[in-house]
């Protein structure tokens, strides 16, 4: 299992932990280790190599060793770390760039909309934008960051409470 982590997902950042290293130190310390763990021998060395490779391009390296990593720190620590608010090639806290034109275009199509007054801002706005990958989430946000709206609770959808008549 841990040669498939390590080697096939070229996932072996996973296991730099301090305690596996540990473990590794007594397995490599163990003059028997060759003969009877000769794989084990093996896979330790792999990662060891890898890790030092790794230390060398990256710094933080030695201090990783003290946490368990997922995969989003993995690709962190040999991709390069990120500022905060920036992007994530994962998608995690993505922001999503629009341009001037596209402001504008939001504006008026905005301002439109106040004057006609639909029952649903950003299902009249959605269909007229020329970005057709926009969401309905990116289109509120830009709109709260813009100062059109003043919460994006006031861009909710009411929805229609039917009461059981009785």
């Amino acid at each position: 299992m841990l040669h498939r982590i390590a080697y096939e997902l070229k996932m072996e950042p996973l296991l730099f932990q301090l305690s596996v290293f540990c473990l590794f130190n007594r397995i490599l310390g163990d003059p028997a280790a060759p003969v009877a763990y000769k794989e084990l021998v093996t896979f330790a060395k792999f990662v060891l190599s890898r890790f030092f490779a790794l230390a060398a391009q990256n710094d933080k390296a030695y201090v990783e060793l003290l946490f368990w990593k997922n995969v989003g720190a993995v690709r962190e620590m040999t991709e390069g770390y990120r500022k905060p608010g920036e992007e994530d090639s994962a998608g995690s806290k993505k922001r999503v760039t629009w341009t001037e034109e596209e402001e504008e275009e939001l504006r008026q199509l905005y301002m439109q909309h106040c004057k006609a007054e639909d029952a649903d801002v950003i299902d009249s706005l959605l269909p007229r934008l020329q970005n057709p990958h926009r969401t309905r989430r990116q289109v509120a946000n830009h709109l709260v960051q813009m100062g059109l709206v003043h919460s994006i609770k006031d861009l909710k959808k009411e929805r229609s409470v039917q009461r059981p008549s009785g």
